[in-house]
């Protein structure tokens, strides 16, 4: 079992990793950005957090068959997450983010990077701690 706390991904609770879901975190692991080093600026950063969640969106997608060959790993229930699950709270957290920037961007391109950069400060330590929790997954 892997406790899962990504409040601002949207992911929060026990996870029961699946056989399928263990296999499939094995394999994402390696597909996954490195951090950016540090003194990194904005869009650097930016585009490590934007492409790490995209991955495990896109990989996710991608291995469905791997993901619904197990029951288990389907079952949504209050206070548990699934791999399932994953996609669709990212994608809830890039139509906010898109959402919101289209708004700060009404007010010009430096409103429009400041919030970008909030994102950033907001989500990087939890891609980081998702890719912790992928990795415990995986060792499940």
């Amino acid at each position: 079992m892997v406790y899962v706390n990504l409040p601002e991904i949207g992911l929060e609770g026990e996870w029961p990793v699946s056989d399928g879901e263990r296999t499939l975190a094995a394999r994402l692991l390696p597909l996954l950005p490195a951090a950016p080093p540090p003194g990194a600026d904005g869009p650097a950063r930016w585009g490590v957090v934007d492409t790490a969640l995209r991955t495990v969106l896109e990989v996710i997608r991608d291995n469905g068959d791997l993901l619904f060959a197990d029951a288990a790993a389907v079952t949504s229930r209050p206070g548990r997450v699934n791999m399932i699950d994953m996609p669709f709270a990212i994608g809830r957290l890039f139509n906010e983010i898109d959402t919101y920037h289209r708004l700060w961007l009404s007010r010009g391109a430096a409103a429009g990077n400041e919030y970008l950069d909030s994102c950033v400060e907001r989500l990087e330590p939890e891609v980081a701690e998702l890719r912790r929790v992928l990795a415990q997954a995986a060792q499940a």
